[in-house]
C-alpha cells in the first residue's frame, strides 16, 4: 500500500521503481526463511508443534476449559473457575 500512496503523492517514477525493487527482495528473502503460505496460516513452527501429543496435565487441563460455557458464568463463576485452572495447573507442576 506504501508504493500506491506514493504514486498518490507524486513521487519520481524511479524512486518508487527503486522501492519496489527493494520491497520484492525483502519479500523473497522472508520467503526462502519462512514458507508461510498465506498470512492466514499459522507458522510452519506452530503447525509441527500442534501435531505432537500434548503431556497428559495439558490434555486434563484443557479438558476443564472445555467444560466451561463462559456465556451461561457470572463473573463469580467465571472467577472460580480460573482459580481452579490455577490450582490444578500448580499440581501438576
Amino acid at each position: 500500500y506504501g508504493l500506491q500512496v506514493a504514486k498518490l503523492a507524486g513521487l519520481p517514477g524511479l524512486v518508487v521503481k527503486n522501492a519496489q525493487k527493494r520491497l520484492d527482495k525483502l519479500e523473497a528473502e522472508q520467503r526462502a526463511n519462512s514458507p508461510q503460505t498465506s498470512l492466514f496460516d499459522p507458522p510452519v513452527a506452530q503447525v509441527a508443534n500442534t501435531q505432537a501429543p500434548l503431556p497428559e496435565a495439558v490434555e486434563l487441563i484443557l479438558e476443564k476449559l472445555a467444560e466451561i460455557d463462559p456465556d451461561e458464568c457470572t463473573p463469580r463463576q467465571a472467577l472460580d473457575a480460573l482459580f481452579q485452572l490455577k490450582q490444578l495447573q500448580g499440581k501438576l507442576h
